[in-house]
Protein backbone atom coordinates (compact mmCIF):
# COMPACT_ATOMS: atom_id res chain seq x y z
CA UNK A 1 0.00 0.00 0.00
CA UNK A 2 1.65 3.33 -1.02
CA UNK A 3 1.87 6.50 1.67
CA UNK A 4 2.35 9.81 -0.10
CA UNK A 5 3.14 12.75 2.21
CA UNK A 6 2.20 16.01 2.04
CA UNK A 7 4.31 17.93 3.84
CA UNK A 8 3.71 21.05 2.68
CA UNK A 9 0.92 22.92 0.05
CA UNK A 10 -0.21 26.20 -0.57
CA UNK A 11 -3.86 24.55 0.74
CA UNK A 12 -3.10 21.16 2.01
CA UNK A 13 -6.76 20.03 1.83
CA UNK A 14 -7.29 20.85 -1.52
CA UNK A 15 -3.98 18.93 -2.66
CA UNK A 16 -5.52 15.88 0.08
CA UNK A 17 -8.50 15.93 -1.52
CA UNK A 18 -7.54 15.93 -5.43
CA UNK A 19 -4.88 12.71 -4.70
CA UNK A 20 -7.67 10.90 -2.89
CA UNK A 21 -9.96 11.69 -5.97
CA UNK A 22 -7.67 10.04 -8.05
CA UNK A 23 -6.85 6.77 -6.27
CA UNK A 24 -10.16 6.16 -6.49
CA UNK A 25 -10.61 4.10 -3.40
CA UNK A 26 -7.34 1.83 -3.91
CA UNK A 27 -5.31 1.21 -0.81
CA UNK A 28 -2.59 4.14 0.20
CA UNK A 29 -2.52 6.44 2.75
CA UNK A 30 -1.84 10.04 2.75
CA UNK A 31 -0.50 11.93 5.67
CA UNK A 32 -0.79 15.76 5.74
CA UNK A 33 0.53 18.15 7.80
CA UNK A 34 -2.36 20.43 9.10
CA UNK A 35 -1.02 23.35 10.74
CA UNK A 36 -4.67 24.00 11.63
CA UNK A 37 -8.05 22.79 11.95
CA UNK A 38 -9.25 21.22 8.55
CA UNK A 39 -11.53 23.57 6.44
CA UNK A 40 -15.00 22.53 7.31
CA UNK A 41 -15.83 21.59 3.65
CA UNK A 42 -13.33 18.40 3.96
CA UNK A 43 -14.02 17.61 7.57
CA UNK A 44 -16.59 14.97 6.56
CA UNK A 45 -14.43 13.40 4.37
CA UNK A 46 -12.07 13.35 6.46
CA UNK A 47 -13.31 12.06 9.31
CA UNK A 48 -14.67 9.26 7.12
CA UNK A 49 -11.69 8.06 5.03
CA UNK A 50 -9.47 6.64 6.52
CA UNK A 51 -6.38 6.40 3.82
CA UNK A 52 -6.57 10.32 5.37
CA UNK A 53 -4.12 11.04 8.15
CA UNK A 54 -3.77 14.16 9.45
CA UNK A 55 0.02 15.36 11.20
CA UNK A 56 0.34 18.05 13.26
CA UNK A 57 3.25 19.66 12.53
CA UNK A 58 5.04 19.38 15.75
CA UNK A 59 4.77 15.49 15.63
CA UNK A 60 8.28 14.85 14.09
CA UNK A 61 7.74 15.19 10.42
CA UNK A 62 10.81 13.58 9.46
CA UNK A 63 9.38 10.51 10.64
CA UNK A 64 6.57 10.85 8.10
CA UNK A 65 9.58 11.36 5.33
CA UNK A 66 10.86 8.06 6.21
CA UNK A 67 7.78 6.37 6.54
CA UNK A 68 6.21 6.97 3.20
CA UNK A 69 6.77 6.24 -0.98
CA UNK A 70 6.32 9.92 -2.77
CA UNK A 71 6.29 13.36 -0.74
CA UNK A 72 4.71 16.50 -2.23
CA UNK A 73 5.44 19.57 -0.77
CA UNK A 74 6.28 23.20 -2.22
CA UNK A 75 9.70 24.17 -3.52
CA UNK A 76 11.17 25.49 -0.64
CA UNK A 77 14.95 24.96 0.06
CA UNK A 78 13.97 23.44 3.50
CA UNK A 79 11.26 20.52 2.65
CA UNK A 80 13.44 19.96 0.10
CA UNK A 81 16.49 19.13 1.63
CA UNK A 82 15.08 17.34 4.59
CA UNK A 83 13.47 15.23 1.23
CA UNK A 84 17.09 14.84 0.01
CA UNK A 85 18.45 13.91 3.26
CA UNK A 86 16.01 11.46 4.01
CA UNK A 87 16.36 9.74 0.48
CA UNK A 88 12.21 10.32 -0.36
CA UNK A 89 11.09 10.39 -3.49
CA UNK A 90 10.14 14.47 -4.15
CA UNK A 91 6.86 16.08 -6.12
CA UNK A 92 7.39 19.91 -5.75
CA UNK A 93 4.09 21.24 -5.97
CA UNK A 94 2.98 24.46 -8.03
CA UNK A 95 4.32 27.55 -6.70
CA UNK A 96 3.80 31.39 -7.51
CA UNK A 97 7.27 32.48 -5.88
CA UNK A 98 9.38 33.10 -7.83
CA UNK A 99 12.20 31.65 -5.08
CA UNK A 100 10.18 27.92 -4.86
CA UNK A 101 10.28 28.02 -8.79
CA UNK A 102 13.97 28.13 -8.68
CA UNK A 103 14.61 25.99 -6.00
CA UNK A 104 12.13 23.40 -7.86
CA UNK A 105 14.57 23.97 -11.05
CA UNK A 106 17.20 23.12 -9.01
CA UNK A 107 16.26 20.07 -7.90
CA UNK A 108 14.46 19.29 -11.42
CA UNK A 109 17.40 20.02 -13.56
CA UNK A 110 19.37 17.88 -11.14
CA UNK A 111 17.13 14.85 -11.60
CA UNK A 112 16.62 14.91 -7.55
CA UNK A 113 12.62 15.69 -7.95
CA UNK A 114 9.82 16.02 -10.38
CA UNK A 115 8.29 19.74 -10.66
CA UNK A 116 4.82 20.39 -11.37
CA UNK A 117 3.24 23.34 -13.15
CA UNK A 118 -0.37 22.35 -12.14
CA UNK A 119 -1.82 20.22 -8.88
CA UNK A 120 -3.19 17.77 -11.71
CA UNK A 121 0.34 17.43 -13.23
CA UNK A 122 1.62 16.75 -9.64
CA UNK A 123 -0.58 14.24 -8.98
CA UNK A 124 -0.16 12.90 -11.93
CA UNK A 125 3.81 12.77 -10.98
CA UNK A 126 3.00 11.11 -7.33
CA UNK A 127 1.00 8.41 -8.76
CA UNK A 128 3.43 7.41 -11.59
CA UNK A 129 6.51 7.73 -8.84
CA UNK A 130 5.12 5.77 -6.46
CA UNK A 131 5.19 2.56 -9.24
CA UNK A 132 8.56 3.34 -10.41
CA UNK A 133 11.08 2.15 -8.79
CA UNK A 134 13.66 2.62 -11.45
CA UNK A 135 12.67 6.33 -11.39
CA UNK A 136 12.39 6.17 -7.66
CA UNK A 137 16.24 4.97 -7.67
CA UNK A 138 17.60 7.53 -10.14
CA UNK A 139 16.21 10.01 -7.92
CA UNK A 140 17.27 9.11 -4.71
CA UNK A 141 21.05 8.54 -6.68
CA UNK A 142 20.94 12.00 -7.60
CA UNK A 143 19.71 13.21 -4.18
CA UNK A 144 22.29 11.38 -2.53
CA UNK A 145 25.24 12.56 -5.13
CA UNK A 146 24.03 16.62 -4.06
CA UNK A 147 22.92 15.88 -0.21
CA UNK A 148 25.17 13.00 1.35
CA UNK A 149 23.28 10.58 3.44
CA UNK A 150 25.38 11.88 6.48
CA UNK A 151 24.57 15.73 5.72
CA UNK A 152 23.05 15.72 8.84
CA UNK A 153 25.15 14.57 11.41
CA UNK A 154 27.97 16.66 9.29
CA UNK A 155 26.25 19.66 9.93
CA UNK A 156 26.00 18.91 13.64
CA UNK A 157 29.53 18.15 13.71
CA UNK A 158 30.35 21.40 11.75
CA UNK A 159 28.58 23.44 14.13
CA UNK A 160 29.57 21.36 17.50
CA UNK A 161 33.22 21.95 16.74
CA UNK A 162 32.67 25.44 16.25
CA UNK A 163 33.93 26.27 12.91
CA UNK A 164 30.69 29.10 12.52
Amino acid sequence: MPCFFISSAEDPAATAAALLARINGADARICVVQPEVLPARNAQRQATDIRLVPVDPDDGPALYHNACDVLLARPFGAASAAAAIAGVPLVHLPSKDDCERQTARFFYTRGMSESAESLPEAIDFALRLVKDKSKQEQMLSAQHGVCPKDAASSIVRYLHEGRL
